[in-house]
């Protein structure tokens, strides 16, 4: 009605989901409407026979801050996480932010949480040292056509990255100890015998749209076999018309 474009928001959480037959279920989910606002969600304690979690939360926000700049964002926090004794974690805890300039009606800037682990430990090693790196998701928000253009040179190793017209998918976790590993449509995980595999920071890329999940473990045991995922924040948002 005053001229300007209007914005719509984009921001979706998800705390622990579980496909593990029989078990299909997910806890503390939260949606944000094309509106805006804010809302939060919070399930636990959890326990079965291959997953217990003390807390699992998650929250949207979509408004204005005190600089005058729209934000989109999306947040997860889960405690207290044991996957068959094999992974345990204190803490993990991921947010996804988008920051849109009203008046130049563009992204701004995509911030993630730089280091979402607190005492994750698989099979006797720790992890916190792996953290995300948000210059991936920052050039793909602020030009989707350069960021395509861009990608040998932000991912030099081409099997760290694939895409396809319209999307591309990656992993944003970057282990200093270099126990990582990546392979054509595999990115960023670490085998774990008798156990499975787990993937850190999988990140995937549409115009508009993108999300982060913090861990997503392959269970391959002979009695438990299915995917858990754990922080899975996604969203954006755009200017319409």
């Amino acid at each position: 009605m005053n001229g300007r474009k209007r914005f719509i928001y984009s921001a979706n959480a998800v705390g622990v989901a579980a496909k593990v037959p029989p078990v299909e279920q997910f806890w503390a989910c939260c949606s944000l409407p094309v509106c805006g606002g804010r809302g939060s969600c919070k399930d636990g304690p959890f326990q079965n026979s291959f997953l217990s979690f003390e807390s699992a939360e998650a929250t949207a926000y979509g408004g204005v801050n005190t600089q005058g700049q729209i934000v989109s964002e999306a947040r997860t926090t889960v405690t207290k996480l044991n996957i068959l004794n094999r992974l345990t974690a204190e803490k993990i805890e991921l947010m996804l932010r988008f920051t849109f300039d009203q008046n130049g009606q563009r992204l701004i800037s995509v911030d993630i949480t730089d280091k979402p682990y607190t005492r994750l430990v698989i099979d006797g090693q720790n992890y916190d040292n792996v953290s995300m790196e948000r210059n991936v998701a920052d050039e793909a928000g602020k030009d989707h056509g350069r960021f395509r253009r861009d990608l040998p040179t932000l991912r030099p190793n081409a099997h760290h990255i694939q895409q396809t017209h319209h999307t591309a998918y990656t992993t944003l976790a970057a282990d200093p100890g270099g126990r990582l590993r990546s392979m054509p449509q595999d990115h960023g995980y670490v085998d774990v015998a008798n156990f499975g595999r787990v993937y850190f920071g999988e990140w995937s890329e549409h115009l508009h749209r993108q999300n982060i999940t913090g861990l997503r473990v392959v269970l391959d045991t002979p009695t438990v076999k299915g995917e858990i995922v754990i922080a899975d924040p996604g969203g954006n948002g755009q200017f319409y018309p």
